[in-house]
This record gives structure tokens, C-alpha cells and sequence, in this order.
């Protein structure tokens, strides 16, 4: 749940998540922002370490209790 106050019909909305959302790739911890697209929908900007190697690297966030799904990966190059 979003700590902020939802605009009702508004094509932009802002909030923050009441916890955090940590997510890795390829293993590394990966920063993540979060940006509140409407109500109940978030979007995930991870910034990519310089450190992950080139290729397809496994991807994942945890938030609460949820993470995302097993086999997502980020292609690097």
C-alpha cells in the first residue's frame, strides 16, 4: 500500500511503498525505485551493477512476503 494519497482519474499518481522492495541480478544486489503507475499497479527501474557479468542473468524482487515468479531473466550487454 502506497503511504501517499491516490488521485482519483489521474494519469500520473506518486507514492511511496509502506516497505521495501529488494531485487537482484545475477546474483547482486540491484537498486531498485519505484514508481506508483495507478492504483495498485507499481513500476520496478532497477539500476544493473557494473559488476554482473554479460549475458542472460536471473532476475529477482521480493516485497513482503511475494516474490516474483522463478526463471525471469535480464539480458546485459
Amino acid at each position: 500500500m502506497p503511504t501517499g494519497t491516490l488521485t482519483p482519474g489521474s494519469s500520473t499518481q506518486f507514492g511511496i511503498l509502506s516497505s521495501s522492495v529488494a531485487c537482484t541480478v545475477g546474483g547482486y544486489a540491484a537498486p531498485v525505485s519505484i514508481a506508483l503507475v495507478s492504483p495498485g499497479l507499481y513500476q520496478l527501474n532497477l539500476t544493473i551493477p557494473e559488476w554482473v557479468p554479460i549475458g542472460d542473468n536471473p532476475v529477482s524482487c521480493v516485497y513482503a512476503d511475494a516474490a516474483t515468479p522463478q526463471g525471469g531473466l535480464l539480458a546485459v550487454r
